[in-house]
């Protein structure tokens, strides 16, 4: 478990240093059993319920983890169940897929089976076809141990071949679909697919077309995806108590997201960094069945086997790669110290002395971001390094209060190699800005292999979107800084206000952390290590 004190001697280096409902699965013919009438003849111990989408891209990495899950003990079936709803990506939206490896694997499995497959080809549309869809299809299938993904899939289409599967009805539905066919004592539910984290834009209207990355996003309906809010409705509106939500999607450990969930489900399992989508779901279950009265304990373990599949199967280096197991009944405790501290900061910027304002603005400037594009930071760095900065308007007191507080929520955490070797310990995240606005970047590599960012976009507190060309950037590897020429090349508008969405989450109304986003002056640092496979510096260490 991660110790805030440790944080401290980086943030003094960094100072010091300078849905509509599915019709095809509708209740009238899927009567649901209701959460308090279970069949107690039949009770699981856990049932994990799957749910995602291939999203375009990760269509391929998801059959992969599906297709593992045949591979746990079957032993372990005896008291774990997996119910599973995924969604293909659209035929023409899937690129040069499966592989050879996985196209060998499949032939094989064929001439096993006694199958027979005709057309030879590897384009994602035979792909398509050998899974029996047409385009846009869903499975839905409890997992029979002694079968496998594909004999499954036969027979487990839905009939609606292009639902909308990010509607928060949608996943009502499934929910109360799998408790019914597989009633359990405890429930996990497993969201699977891409993620980006908290952005307000996202958040503010599910329908806007997204660069890419949101959360479950549907390629059949416009990349519509989930927000916060409907995936907290669809989770309620499914009657069905959550033991955990597992979030196996990218830069999910938001303190945003993490609000939005804790009264819905006792653990969040999640990652600030990307994940690397290599599959691990067999030890899951196994990992349920062996601690089943332990859930701590079993998500535990399976953090511990998930990175080290992350290890094999990782394609750059240095990984830069986390899990962290949060307790969500201690997250109002955590919530209520930091309105103090966003309080005690908010006063110090408005009224304090020049020096004081200077000091925040220094670490402002040399936040820690967890990922490059999007505004996320690590928050117990920056809380550790403003109150390093401010020990007259903080103290010890205060400090061991906040780390005691966070130590609390984490159950436990796990990195890669690669940070764990650095002593490097990254945190829940949390959007900053400046003066009600944050900036979404777009980085790309020269022919040279630079990194350079390119483009910027500045959502703006009152709704207005201004889009920048940026000119000439120059790094500082001194100060992790950039200095660039912005050229605004475009304005239009997004969907809310920074009131009207950032405002209205169970975070901001609980911290207050908004207020902060609009008074702040100095414009966190622009530049992140881990999407561009640098290495970490001394002093990082």
């Amino acid at each position: 478990m991660k110790r805030l004190s440790n944080i401290c001697m980086f943030a003094a280096i960094l100072i010091i240093g300078g849905m509509m409902l599915l019709t095809s699965c509708s209740e009238s013919n899927n009567p649901v059993v209701s959460p308090d009438e279970p069949k107690v003849e039949n009770l699981a111990d856990v049932t994990v319920m799957i749910y995602g989408s291939g999203g375009g891209s990760l269509d391929q990495n998801l059959i992969s983890k599906l297709r593992r899950i045949y591979d746990a003990d079957p032993a372990s079936f005896e008291r774990v169940k997996v119910a599973v709803q995924y969604k293909f990506s659209q035929p023409e939206k899937v690129k040069d897929w499966p592989d050879d490896e996985m196209k060998n694997e499949f032939y094989a499995t064929l001439e096993r089976e006694g199958e027979e497959y005709v057309e030879k080809t590897a384009g994602s549309r035979s792909y398509m076809r050998w899974m029996g869809a047409k385009g846009n299809a869903t499975l839905r299938y409890v997992v029979d141990p002694e079968q496998t993904l594909y004999r499954q899939s036969k027979t487990s289409w839905l009939p609606d071949d292009n639902m909308d599967i990010t509607h928060p009805d949608s996943l009502a539905s499934f929910i109360r679909w799998a408790a019914q066919q597989c009633p359990a004592r405890r429930y996990v539910l497993l969201m699977t697919d891409h993620g980006r984290g908290f952005l307000p834009h996202e958040e503010a209207d599910p329908n806007e077309i997204i660069i890419t990355r949101s959360m479950v996003e549907d390629m059949g309906h416009d990349r519509r995806h989930f927000t916060a809010k409907t995936l907290h409705q669809g989770i309620q509106r499914s009657g069905i108590p959550i033991t955990t939500l597992y979030l196996d999607l990218c830069m999910m450990n938001t303190l945003e997201y993490q609000f939005e969930m804790k009264d819905l489900c006792d653990y969040i399992v999640a990652s600030t960094y990307s994940t690397q989508g290599v599959g691990f779901y067999d030890d899951l279950v196994d990992c349920l069945a062996k601690y089943p009265q332990d859930m701590a304990a079993a998500l535990t373990r399976t953090i511990e086997l998930a990175m080290e599949q992350q290890e094999k199967g990782k394609t750059a280096d240095p990984l830069y790669m986390d899990y962290t197991v949060t307790r969500t009944d201690r997250l109002d405790q955590l919530g209520s110290v930091m309105r103090e501290f966003t309080d005690r900061l908010c006063d110090t910027y408005e009224n304090g002395t020049p020096a004081q304002q200077q000091a925040i603005d220094q670490v402002t400037a040399q936040a820690v971001k967890v990922n490059a594009m999007n505004p996320f930071y690590d928050v117990a760095k920056y809380m550790s390094a403003i109150m390093h900065a401010l020990p007259e308007v903080y103290g010890d007191d205060f400090y061991e209060e906040l780390k005691k507080a966070f130590n609390d929520c984490l159950v436990a955490q796990v990195y890669s190699e690669y940070l764990t070797s650095h002593d490097y310990q990254v945190d829940y995240s949390v959007l900053m800005g400046t003066q009600g606005h944050y900036m979404w970047g777009r980085w790309m590599s020269t022919e040279s292999g630079v990194y350079e960012i390119t483009t910027i976009w500045s959502y703006e507190a009152d709704g207005t979107l201004y889009e920048y060309n940026v000119n000439d950037p120059v790094f500082n590897d001194e100060d992790d800084t950039f200095t660039y020429t912005p050229e605004l090349v475009a304005t239009s508008t997004w969907a809310g206000t920074l009131a009207s969405v950032y405002g209205t989450t169970v975070f901001d109304k609980t911290v207050g952390w908004s207020r902060w986003i609009r008074m702040n002056r100095q414009e966190p640092t622009l530049w992140c290590k881990n999407d561009f496979e640098d290495e970490l510096d001394d002093d990082d260490q």
